[in-house]
């Protein structure tokens, strides 16, 4: 590390060495029962990091329209850390950035973080891509287009109950909020998270898990 780290840039090594040393990356980075067949997920630590609130060098898209355009119409408040709507269209001027998702994969590679066994992810229907050090063209990809319609911000912030659907709680945000603000990258998890977290999905997204190696 070098000294030029930022304290949240650190937060973010933390958590992600502790993402890699955790049951749940070990259990997902191998072959894993889903119905009939076998699937390996190979977790994507930096592009998990970014999506739950950590800095990092990836850039988050989505392939829902309404979902793209609710994080256009919203900002996050300072106090409470939620998501409020846009009310002064002059002030935060709201923009939808549209790009050609194969332009995009062949300059940056695409990862579809989407698959993961992480529910805010899965809700988002999330892409990333990582720029590294390499962004400096990524802007002229995308297609900016100008967000006016007071109704439809409304529709959208309504659809999504402010934000509810697209941040559920979950195993992982409750996980990190019971780690910070001081992420330690030797932090415990819970010898039953794994099972949990199985649980947890096949409840809420139709997750049926049936590998022989769970909780090992």
């Amino acid at each position: 590390m070098s000294n030029g780290d930022t304290n949240e840039e650190q937060k973010a090594k933390n958590f992600i060495a502790a993402l890699k040393k955790s049951p749940i990356y070990k259990y997902f980075n191998q072959p894993v029962k889903w119905g009939d067949e076998s699937l390996t997920l190979d977790v994507d630590a930096e592009a998990i990091a970014q999506h739950y609130g950590f800095v990092s060098d990836y850039l988050d898209l989505t392939r829902e329209e309404d979902i793209a355009k609710f994080f256009a119409y919203t900002y996050v408040d300072k106090v409470t850390g939620g998501y409020k709507l846009v009310k002064d269209f002059e002030q935060y001027s709201p923009t939808l950035y549209i790009a050609n998702i194969m332009d995009v994969y062949n300059r940056y590679g695409c990862e579809p973080i989407g698959f993961q066994p992480f529910l805010r992810p899965i809700k988002q229907w999330a892409l990333a891509i990582n720029l590294g050090e390499d962004y400096k063209d990524a802007k002229g990809l995308f297609k900016a287009c100008k967000l006016t319609d007071v109704e439809e911000a409304k529709r959208i912030y309504e659809y999504f109950k402010g934000g509810e659907l697209l941040f559920p709680k979950e195993p992982m945000t409750d996980l990190i909020e019971k780690s910070s603000p001081e992420f330690s990258a030797s932090m415990e998890w819970d010898s039953n998270y794994v099972k949990y977290l199985l649980y947890w999905l096949s409840e809420n997204i139709e997750w049926r898990n049936e590998s022989p190696h769970i909780g090992q």
